[in-house]
């Protein structure tokens, strides 16, 4: 997951949570943090960060190309 460090809807309490009933299942996950706002990838969010969202989409489509089609 890509998320926000200063997003006050998904915040840390609620990906520490969603960690808690993922890690017994063994399930792959990735997280990434950014110094950022709800929604930093979004064009139309005045705080848009343009590098960030560059970083964010790379960063999962590694993930996407890794664990779910198997590509290294």
């Amino acid at each position: 997951g890509i998320f926000a460090e200063r997003d006050t809807w998904i915040n840390r309490d609620v990906i520490n949570n969603f960690v808690k009933v993922f890690r017994p299942l063994k399930k792959k996950y990735d997280l990434k943090w950014y110094d950022a706002v709800h929604a930093f990838a979004n064009p139309s969010n005045p705080e848009f960060n343009s590098a960030m969202a560059q970083e964010a989409e790379q960063h999962a489509m590694k993930f996407i190309a890794t664990h779910l089609l198997g590509r290294k």
